[in-house]
């Protein structure tokens, strides 16, 4: 399963999404990836699924749910841009595709020239950049140990100077580990000098791979948000539901879209009937019965409960 969606984003409006590393293969290994803790702590960039098998499943789905989404994401499970067959996917997607394309990056890979060729077709790229200071990077985003801070840094300010699309820079902070005003006023001074869109100042929205890992509330995410503007930081938004999912409800769900959609991120019921678009009766009914059958599993996290397809 390639493909999931539309679902909606936080960000983006209702998002069709393309998974190119189907298992958590990745650079990192952050404390509060939604998905898991990374199983394969690599590098290495290798064919690690086939461009041939993605399109075929996203030419089927494209077609289903073409007038009932506004972008395309390109993400994985774990680091897409370690398939070193993600820009071949790119290419398959424009070609029938007439929504924007969207990358989600850790950008660990940004210094090397044939990602930056195929990050420079994009419409959209989203780098997360969770800290500048080094200590602290290697605390929230547990990098493979030969990934350099700065030579992400450098690349990215490079990178930032020759994309025409929009580069939209991801700040995610964890309640004491990235988020004190040392932490914010490196990020700002670094910030300052990428040419970047916007930024987008998140914290932790569903249940992380780590125990102990605090999301930031409302009021303190604000804070930060204001610290970063008193820093000279233009165009940093906190990025929220866009849409209702009521006004045009999916009639066409299926079990495997809600299985889909379970795969790629732990979700609550509520989650999912805005983000699939569907009565949250009927959310309700078809995880009750896919849990039921074994086919989910939950977890609590801050007293909501998230269900995730079994493994």
């Amino acid at each position: 399963m390639y493909i999931f969606g539309p679902i909606l984003s936080r960000r983006f409006g209702r998002s069709l999404g393309v998974n190119v590393i189907p298992e958590k293969i990745c650079s990192f290994d952050c404390i509060y990836c939604e998905v898991g803790k990374t199983q394969t702590h690599v590098v290495t960039r290798a064919a690690y699924s086939s461009a041939d098998k993605i399109l075929a499943e996203f030419k089927e789905c494209y077609r289903r749910a073409e007038n009932r989404m506004d972008v395309i994401t390109v993400t994985g499970y774990g680091e897409p841009t370690l398939n070193t067959e993600f820009e071949a996917v790119l290419d398959g997607i424009k070609e029938v595709a007439r929504h924007p394309v969207i990358l989600l990056t850790n950008a660990s890979t940004i210094h090397i020239p044939q990602v930056v060729q195929a990050l420079k077709k994009f419409d959209i790229v989203v780098p997360s950049i969770d800290a500048v200071i080094e200590e602290k990077f290697k605390s929230v985003d547990k990098p493979h140990p030969s990934v350099d801070i700065k030579k992400i840094k450098e690349a990215l300010i490079e990178f930032s100077r020759d994309y025409e699309g929009k580069l939209l820079i991801e700040l995610l902070l964890v309640k004491g580990v990235n988020d004190s005003e040392e932490d914010l006023k490196a990020f700002a001074e670094y910030i300052k000098k990428v040419n970047y869109f916007q930024i987008h100042l998140m914290t932790v929205f569903r249940p992380p791979s780590y125990p102990g890992v605090l999301r930031l509330s409302d009021e303190e995410l604000a804070e930060k948000y204001v610290l970063l503007s008193s820093c000279g930081v233009e165009r940093a938004v906190i990025p929220g539901i866009s849409c209702s999912a009521a006004d045009n409800y999916n009639l066409e769900l299926s079990e495997e879209d809600i299985c889909k959609a379970l795969r790629m991120r732990p979700m609550s019921v509520a989650d999912l009937a805005e983000g699939l678009a569907i009565d949250p009766t009927l959310a309700e009914v078809m995880v009750d019965d896919l849990f039921v059958r074994g086919l989910l599993t939950s977890s609590q996290y801050e007293n909501e409960i998230y269900y995730s397809l079994r493994k």
